[in-house]
């Protein structure tokens, strides 16, 4: 079962946004949709078709953008994680495989989903990681037993999900768990996520304890870590220190 847990690559949204949270759960505010689109250009916030970039380009009032999040629940995924909790792999939008559903191939129930961001100005070495999950919901992607073609996602129904406070990413950044390579390379790509290994993502759960420790999410924290070194044979005693490229 290595290697069947999931790291996003999520655009930044601070849709939702509260005195200690990111965001993820709402439409983002005016200076982020400009910042997504003229200085991170991102992929699907530059496509005709995203809501948010038709408000940008003045053809629709924000009062219509905001109307439109809240009859679909969402106007792109990020908009939706922290309430869906769920993470697509989305499809091609641009190039001549434009329109084709993405699949994710190797991940499985009971695996762990985390969810990452880099800050606005931030470099990706600071990549943080916001929330996370046990998966107990997947789809690989392609058509459903309808007939619909629907990209994979994973997605999490229990109450086995956490969401990191601005001040707890502090001190969980991705590149300290994961590298390209034995480098200190801290560099993504164009990819959407990448796999992690079952003791990657057991130091990262150890992690999650930590900073949850004195929160009213310590002992959800504590469980989720028991929950999955259990199902993937993991002694938690003796997980491995993080080797990831910011510490190399």
């Amino acid at each position: 079962m290595d290697k069947t847990n999931l790291a996003f690559k999520c655009n930044f949204c601070n849709g939702g946004r509260t005195k200690t949270n990111y965001g993820y759960n709402g439409v983002c505010s005016d200076d982020v949709i400009k910042h997504n689109m003229t200085k991170a250009k991102y992929d699907w916030c530059s496509q005709p078709r995203c809501s948010c970039n038709q408000y940008f380009k003045k053809k629709i009032s924000r009062q219509e953008l905001d109307e439109m999040y809240n009859k679909e629940g969402s106007v792109c995924y990020e908009s939706a994680m922290l309430n869906k909790w769920c993470a697509l792999a989305g499809e091609n939008n641009n190039g001549p495989r434009a329109g084709e559903v993405r699949t994710i191939k190797n991940s499985d129930f009971g695996s762990l989903a985390l969810l990452s961001l880099v800050t606005p100005m931030d470099e990706e070495k600071n990549r943080r990681i916001f929330a996370l999950f046990i998966i107990d919901d997947y789809f690989e992607g392609g058509f459903t037993e309808d007939g619909y073609e629907q990209a994979g996602y994973v997605a999490c129904n229990s109450d086995y999900k956490l969401n990191f406070t601005r001040a707890e990413t502090n001190d969980l950044r991705f590149w300290d768990y994961y590298s390209n390579g034995n480098t200190t390379d801290c560099r993504w790509g164009s990819g959407l996520f990448r796999y992690l290994s079952d003791e990657q993502a057991a130091q990262i759960l150890k992690q999650a304890v930590k900073v949850k420790r004195g929160t009213e999410d310590e002992e959800l924290a504590l469980e989720i870590l028991q929950y999955f070194c259990k199902a993937h044979r993991i002694n938690m005693d003796i997980i491995s220190e993080p080797s990831g490229s910011r510490i190399h």
